[in-house]
């Protein structure tokens, strides 16, 4: 017990002693770097990082194969790669794949990087390789049955990211993309989709944007495989979250319908973003009563009295109303139908709407 607490005391230390090394590396850098022009013009080998420090990081690398330094190097790769980005290209063999080829230990610097940095455009191609291997290693756990490790959130995360900005292409054969969505559990490829939510909510990108091309691209895809695939219900977390989107979505029900229109079958009212779908219809219900009602009317099928008892009312009445004022025959007999089935299931509120169909 006794050499047990000496040696986590140890490592401890030895924790500390390489955070403040690094912490020491990144404060020389930020002095020297106002300065670097004035002494190199005296000195043009002058590096901004000192050279003890690399020497050290060196030797920690080669005689140091814990798993708590290991996840230190993970979680300060984008430090290490601002120090000095060619010692950092050089040794990423001895970062990522320790002498001793263990596993728990690549996964010990890859779990720490991928959880705290964030993507950056030439640091993402250098480390392509390990977002490989760490899909695969997606792919080994859903094999074997295992929950997917709390880091697979963020290799979602950073797959996103990197292609919201054009990293990454949704053809690209045997690509990072095609390989995560082959291997990925359904929880996680819905934590990617809720990703691009959380982009699209931030940045707001235009109808015509790269960002909004790619998005919609990506949405048509997933859909596109549910729709192919012999048990559809894996996609369903999936689709729900792409429902989420219509909170910030560019372009309009129109654009957008048969997108919609494919994850209500899979839709499960009492988990799904109802407010979202809801509100969504409700403003688009000025412009294309028609569709909206539909939409509406598919959800009722589709999840029965659950949906029934979670409907919002204003916003069914105003998808209702519309229709039925709406010069389009088609709209007032969907919504005529739509007051039926509410009647149904003992909803009569919206019985008064019917007088003013002739």
């Amino acid at each position: 017990l006794h050499l047990s607490i000496r040696r986590q005391r140890q490592m401890c230390i030895r924790d500390r002693a390489l955070e403040a090394l690094l912490d020491y590396a990144r404060r020389h850098k930020e002095l020297w770097r106002d300065e670097a022009r004035t002494y190199r013009r005296y000195a043009p080998s002058l590096g901004l990082v000192d050279t003890h420090v690399l020497n050290a990081l060196d030797e920690r690398l080669v005689t140091d194969e814990s798993v708590a330094i290991r996840s230190i190097f993970g979680e300060r790769f984008l430090l290490l790669y601002w120090l000095d980005k060619e010692w950092t290209r050089a040794r990423i063999d001895q970062l990522f794949s320790p002498p001793s080829s263990d596993v728990q230990l690549w996964q010990a610097t890859w779990d720490a990087y991928v959880s705290f940095n964030r993507v950056w455009r030439d640091v993402y191609e250098l480390l392509r390789p390990q977002y490989r291997r760490a899909i695969n290693q997606l792919g080994l756990r859903t094999d074997e049955g295992q929950a997917p490790s709390r880091s697979a959130d963020s290799l979602a995360q950073h797959l996103m990211i990197a292609y919201w900005v054009g990293l990454e292409d949704l053809r690209e054969k045997e690509g990072l993309l095609e390989s995560f969505y082959a291997q990925a559990p359904a929880e996680v490829r819905s934590h990617a989709t809720w990703m691009i939510w959380r982009l699209l909510a931030e940045r707001g990108p235009a109808a015509d944007s790269k960002e909004w091309r790619r998005a919609k691209d990506l949405w048509q895809a997933r859909a596109a495989a549910a729709e192919a695939a012999d048990d559809p219900t894996q996609f369903a977390d999936e689709l729900l979250g792409f429902l989420q989107w219509l909170d910030s979505v560019p372009e309009d029900l129109g654009a957008l319908y048969s997108l919609i229109e494919a994850g209500i079958p899979h839709y499960d009212f009492a988990r799904g973003p109802g407010r979202s779908l809801q509100e969504f219809l409700t403003r688009e219900s000025a412009q294309y009563p028609l569709e909206a009602c539909k939409l509406l009317s598919h959800l009722l099928e589709g999840s029965g009295e659950s949906a029934v008892a979670l409907l919002r009312p204003q916003e069914t009445r105003t998808i209702l109303e519309r229709a039925i004022s709406s010069p389009n025959p088609d709209a007032v007999s969907c919504a005529v139908n739509a007051v039926n089935r509410l009647g149904e299931h003992g909803v009569w509120e919206y019985e008064a709407l019917l007088e003013s169909v002739q």
